[in-house]
């Protein structure tokens, strides 16, 4: 299996993996170290390999929204898979929760939210923050 790009929150083993089998071009974006581990990667091997790969990690900075964006349209385009491994209802939070803390679901959660639940959350006239906003845009959370 070769990849042309890879968005890894895992970190560690994984990342070095993942990053082994991007295909010449190919990206390796890390978003996250949620193993908690160092990534170890051989260079010396890897310059051997050539092939024009990169890693990068992901830092939140001034060009959020135009990374978000491109990923959106990735998705929309069916050219990324978030790896959703568990979908249910926002009532099921804590059951999710636990699957996820004991390494019982592998990738994303997303729980729906009703969207009579979002409109009673919704914040009172005036308020922009982030999380309002969000809010006040859809029905969906998701956890990773």
């Amino acid at each position: 299996m070769v990849w042309r790009g890879v968005l890894d929150n895992v970190g560690g083993q994984q990342l070095a993996e993942a990053f082994s089998l991007l295909e010449p071009g190919g990206v390796a974006l890390s978003i996250g170290k949620a193993s908690g581990q160092p990534t170890t990667i051989d260079f010396e091997a890897e310059r051997h390999r050539s092939g024009d790969r990169r890693i990068e990690p992901f830092v939140i900075g001034s060009g959020l929204a135009e990374v978000i964006g491109y990923l959106v349209r990735l998705l929309d385009r069916g050219e990324l898979d978030p790896q959703i491994g568990w979908r249910g209802p926002w009532e099921r939070a804590p059951e999710v929760a636990e699957a996820l803390l004991s390494r019982r679901v592998a990738g994303k959660a997303v729980l729906d939210v009703p969207a009579e639940r979002a409109a009673r959350r919704r914040p009172s006239r005036g308020s922009t923050s982030r999380g309002s906003r969000e809010r006040e845009r859809g029905t969906r959370c998701q956890w990773s």
